[in-house]
């Protein structure tokens, strides 16, 4: 509840409070522990405090690759530890997470639950973020047209859902250049994102 309503402060009280009970309670390899981890290490990235998220959401991420390595939260958990790393300037180790956060989670989001869904569009910001911040050499260009028409996805110089379909009427517009494994990846995820978001 805090957490969503922009009171990250007080959200980190609450879920620090919550995992500690269920640490005691139900152990460090339960589900719902798993969630409290992720939930603290959501609450930091929100207050920018990146070096603090990053162990947390590592641990949620390998504890739930070992318990649940199917379900969403376990690629929410990947998706925070690459905001963790983004945050910290890390770039090149935070973009696979991201990429493969989002999708596993694109993949799962009808099994998520309707409030589930708001990690879900976390997850696409932050990948969002990292092609907008990110000015790795060489892949400049590359990294720009991907961003370009996730980015404009919220822009309020454009009518709501106007973009991402006249993106997917003409890919060429959101096609990468870049041929290498991480570029079809990106190409993927740009596409995914159009086809997710566009009516038929």
């Amino acid at each position: 509840m805090y957490q969503r309503q922009g009171k990250y402060t007080l959200a980190e009280t609450y879920v620090a409070q919550t995992l500690a009970g269920r640490r005691h309670a139900l152990g460090s390899e339960h589900p719902d522990t798993m969630a409290s981890v992720a939930d603290l290490a959501l609450a930091e990235v929100s207050e920018g405090r990146f070096a603090e998220s990053e162990p947390l959401a590592r641990e949620a991420l390998d504890t739930n690759s070992k318990i649940q390595p199917g379900n969403w939260q376990r690629f929410r958990a990947e998706s925070l530890l690459g905001a963790s790393l983004a945050g910290e300037k890390k770039y090149t180790q935070a973009e696979p997470m991201l990429l493969e956060g989002y999708q596993g989670m694109l993949a799962r989001k009808d099994s998520m639950a309707v409030p589930d869904q708001y990690h879900f569009e976390l997850a696409r910001g932050w990948l969002v973020t990292l092609y907008q911040d990110w000015g790795k050499p060489g892949r400049k260009n590359e990294i720009s047209e991907a961003a370009l028409p996730m980015a404009t996805l919220h822009s309020p110089d454009f009518p709501a859902g106007w973009m991402p379909c006249a993106l997917l009427a003409n890919p060429s517009a959101s096609r990468v250049t870049d041929k290498s494994k991480t570029g079809w990846d990106i190409q993927r995820t740009i596409s995914r994102v159009l086809t997710d978001l566009c009516p038929d």
